[in-house]
């Protein structure tokens, strides 16, 4: 296609303890440890069971946290971009204007490569989150080799619903597409990018742009589709 520009372990280890004043107990005496080691002993042993359970109960939190991501982080990981043959691009849009109800949709059909779809992304946006009666489509021109490129774009423009990028003989999309856009002899898609295409419930195209294009723009084009199906 054209475009405008072509876990810790531990091990703690006790020496027994030799009083230097003291002499050696002979074989019939009782082995005893002075009084004066056995409390701050006892009070060693303590602390460090203590310490260990502390230890052991950070350690394993710790852990539960990495297993169990937050809702914002699952949302992260989740992608933006579906990989879809012509003929399920087709499919996906209509189940999802059947499922709205929605009388008209935008599709617009971009790539990373393209400088003015980069430039009018925010734009596309913008008019998403501004309303809900009208469903907007996002289509990726991109080799399916660059899924992970264009998802990180989508992701620094805000793009919060599933799109899609195109699978298989990408001229097969651009035949269709075309054809579609034949709303009368002398006008037709010419393959430049980016394109936005209106299209109704039944999945005509009405309208389409060639070239960027902003949310005042598509809101307009909108209104005189919206207003002409009244009559």
């Amino acid at each position: 296609m054209d475009d405008n520009y072509p876990a810790p372990t531990y091990l703690s280890q006790m020496e027994s303890y030799s009083d230097p004043g003291s002499s050696r107990p002979s074989d019939g005496e009782k082995r005893s440890a002075p009084k004066s080691i056995i409390v701050p002993l006892a009070l060693t042993v303590g602390i460090g069971v203590l310490g260990g359970l502390y230890a052991s109960n950070f350690f394993m939190s710790g852990a539960r946290r990495q297993v169990a991501p937050t809702t914002a982080q699952t949302t992260a990981q989740t992608s933006l971009i579906s990989k879809r043959s012509p003929r399920q691009i087709r499919e996906w849009i209509q189940a999802e204007l059947n499922r709205t109800g929605a009388k008209f949709a935008v599709v617009n059909v971009w790539a990373t490569w393209c400088a003015p779809c980069r430039e009018e992304m925010p734009e596309l946006v913008r008019f998403q989150k501004s309303q809900a009666a009208h469903p907007l489509f996002l289509v990726s021109a991109d080799n399916t080799s660059d899924v992970a490129l264009a998802e990180t774009f989508l992701k620094e423009m805000a793009v919060e619903f599933d799109t899609s990028i195109v699978t298989g003989d990408q001229q097969i999309f651009v035949d269709e597409w075309q054809k579609l856009s034949s709303i009368d002899p002398a006008k037709q898609w010419s393959m430049t990018l980016p394109a936005t295409f209106f299209i109704d419930a039944s999945g005509r195209v009405k309208n389409f742009i060639v070239g960027g294009t902003n949310q005042k723009e598509i809101e307009a084009r909108l209104k005189l589709l919206v207003d002409a199906a009244r009559y």
